[in-house]
């Protein structure tokens, strides 16, 4: 959690942002510092939910899509799945299943 940015603020009850499944093809896209944090990001989020956390299969799956050119929307929904990782009731909500 201490490699993660700054810009995530607060937490959510659900790893997927509203429009998730809606991409824009005229959005403008992540500058390559940031694309490349977005890649390393995700590729951790893989491996967790590979591992551990199930529940964020479906939208890290979805994200990994979106690596090879990902714009601002799909950094938005990165930092979404960030900040449901960052709160403390998805996880004790997640151990109990």
């Amino acid at each position: 959690m201490d490699e993660l940015p700054k810009d995530r603020n607060g937490t959510t009850k659900t790893p997927a942002a509203s429009p998730l499944f809606i991409t824009n093809q005229e959005r403008k896209k992540l500058l390559d510092g940031l694309a490349h944090l977005f890649h390393h990001l995700v590729v951790k989020l893989l491996y967790l939910c590979r591992c551990t956390r199930q529940d964020i299969q479906m939208v890290v799956d979805f994200i990994c899509t979106r690596v090879k050119n990902p714009d601002i929307d799909n950094y938005k929904n990165l930092m979404c799945i960030i900040q449901y990782l960052s709160n403390p009731r998805t996880y004790t909500d997640h151990r109990a299943r």
